[in-house]
């Protein structure tokens, strides 16, 4: 046997294969298969929801995400059963477990400018099985090139700064590109730097009624990742742990 500790070889930039898409700013989502529905009990869910660090739930959840898509089980459920049988993975055929993506839209980082949100599955062919699923609000990712490394057109990131986001067109601000390598399931991230739109901040007299506390007259915020609800900025307001707000 020989145990000589060799060096491995270099692999040729002309060989590896990769797919450069556009990136989404939102928080990351995840859909997880945890079970056999047929071999579950009546009250057992086969579908787990998660963000990237957490399972969520209805009650503990993440800009919504387990809320809305929870009434869509049984397609997704579906979508699961054609990507087992039509995918040419063989991972994917025997266990499909996790479909992870990026959930966006309004009040999510960037926003888009959009009233509702969307989840955009990093797999294009997951997405297709879960949009003919009937599965709503999904997207597929935008893809720019999908070949050779070496052939890969350099003009990308000043292709998005001069035209805005193919994926939510008219979007003036997208966030980068994802560089994917399959063979070594490998995502890298271009960050276009300094991109990011201004925002003008609030000052007292553009708050709404509703945006200030009844009790102590000071500014409400929203809770990160708390879906709406709002909390006073008075630290010493005495109903500023009430759940909602201090009214």
């Amino acid at each position: 046997m020989n145990n000589y500790p060799s060096f491995p070889s270099i692999e040729r930039v002309e060989n590896v294969y990769i797919v450069i898409s556009e990136k989404i700013d939102g928080t990351n989502g995840l859909i997880e298969l945890c079970g056999i529905p047929e071999q579950m009990y009546p009250n057992e869910c086969p579908i787990k929801f998660g963000s990237r660090n957490r399972y969520i739930s209805i009650e503990d959840d993440n800009y919504g995400f387990a809320n809305f898509f929870t009434p869509h089980i049984d397609k997704i459920l579906i979508a699961i059963k054609h990507i087992k049988e039509e995918s040419e993975s063989e991972i994917d055929k025997v266990c499909i477990q996790r479909i992870y993506g990026e959930w966006f839209g309004q009040g999510i980082q960037r926003t888009y400018n959009l009233k509702e949100r969307f989840f955009m599955p990093f797999s294009t062919f997951y997405a297709e099985k879960m949009i003919e699923a009937g599965v709503p609000n999904i997207i597929k990712p935008y893809i720019f090139y999908a070949g050779k490394e070496n052939e890969a057109p350099m003009f990308l990131e000043t292709l998005l700064k001069d035209k805005g986001s193919y994926l939510i067109p008219g979007y003036m601000h997208p966030e980068g590109l994802v560089y994917h390598y399959p063979k070594y399931n490998k995502r890298v991230k271009n960050i276009i730097e300094g991109n990011v739109p201004k925002v003008k901040k609030k000052t007292q007299h553009d708050l709404k009624p509703e945006e200030i506390c009844k009790k102590c007259g000071k500014r409400l915020y929203l809770i990160k990742n708390g879906d709406g609800i709002l909390k006073c900025k008075n630290f010493y307001c005495k109903e500023n742990l009430v759940t909602l707000s201090c009214q």
